[in-house]
């Protein structure tokens, strides 16, 4: 018996029992023991079975125009070029009156695979927005970490100081201040005024009865670097509200106030600002009214 399968479309092996591709017994092969190996004749099939099987076009097609509406028969070739019997049970075959009756074989190739549902666009949008945000929080941290990297460690790795260090080393410096004691021997006492003892006073020693126009003290060699405003502080002791004026470099005298700290022995001070010249200079202490304060010392500020 020679033919092909109906389930499948592989030729039949001779004497064999069932389709060596599927495994369909002989039974549902379609019979073709009278034709030649130069002319396949398919079995006989009715126009309503014809009409009812599906046309697809692959751009292949086997016709036969001589063939009628019952039998239908494939060209003539070779076995070495006879065309493949699709892998359905009929494949597809038109026919009509007056027309070419054909052949087109089904390709399974022509099923689109099967796919996963595609994504909704506003959730792909919304997994790109968490991408870029993701993306701008992780340049963000590799940025500051550069930055901090670099005012850090790139100057002490070119061994460059610092702009801290820079401005430490050009800082102002300490401002220098100089004392002069008021029972020093190089200062000069006019009148009335004299050395007394003192417990809480420099060096236990101050200066009184200054004032009633006739004792003076006079600081002698104040001596500074420049011209220019300096600071002056007077420490004094006085048991009550005083008065006294003070002369630069013989100039006219300036009032100052003496507040009292409370008895003679306990040190208080007042603060002022003169200008001195480069080298030495005087600072003389008077009253011509009435008492001075008793003098304990004076230091200049540059």
């Amino acid at each position: 018996m020679t033919g092909f399968c109906k389930n499948c479309g592989n030729p039949l092996i001779a004497n064999a029992n069932f389709c060596s591709k599927c495994g369909t017994s002989t039974s549902s092969f379609y019979s073709n023991a009278g034709s030649s190996s130069d002319n396949l004749t398919l079995p006989m099939l009715s126009a309503r079975t014809l009409s009812q099987v599906p046309a697809v076009d692959d751009g292949l097609s086997y016709s036969n125009a001589d063939a009628s509406s019952t039998n239908l028969a494939l060209p003539t070739s070779s076995p070495k070029t006879s065309p493949q019997i699709p892998s359905t049970e009929y494949g597809s075959l038109t026919s009509g009156m007056g027309q070419q009756n054909s052949y087109e074989p089904f390709s399974p190739d022509l099923v689109p695979p099967s796919s996963l549902p595609p994504i909704p666009p506003r959730r792909r949008a919304s997994k790109h927005l968490k991408t870029l945000i993701v993306g701008a929080i992780l340049l963000l941290v590799l940025v500051s970490g550069f930055v901090y990297y670099a005012t850090a460690f790139l100057p002490n790795l070119f061994h460059g100081p610092s702009v801290a260090g820079v401005l430490t080393r050009v800082s102002t410096p300490a401002p220098i201040t100089y004392t002069y004691e008021a029972e020093s021997s190089t200062n000069t006492f006019t009148g009335s005024a004299t050395v007394k003892d003192c417990t809480n006073c420099s060096g236990h020693l101050k200066v009184g009865f200054v004032g009633d126009n006739n004792g003076t003290l006079q600081f002698n060699n104040v001596n500074v670097g420049s011209t220019k405003m300096y600071i002056l502080t007077i420490y004094y002791c006085s048991g009550e509200n005083r008065n006294a004026f003070m002369s630069v470099n013989n100039d006219a005298g300036v009032q100052l106030v003496f507040s009292s700290t409370g008895d003679w022995i306990i040190v208080g001070h007042i603060t002022t600002s003169i200008k001195l010249n480069a080298g030495n200079n005087t600072i003389k202490f008077y009253n011509p009214t009435g008492w001075a304060p008793d003098f304990d010392k004076i230091t200049i500020t540059a």
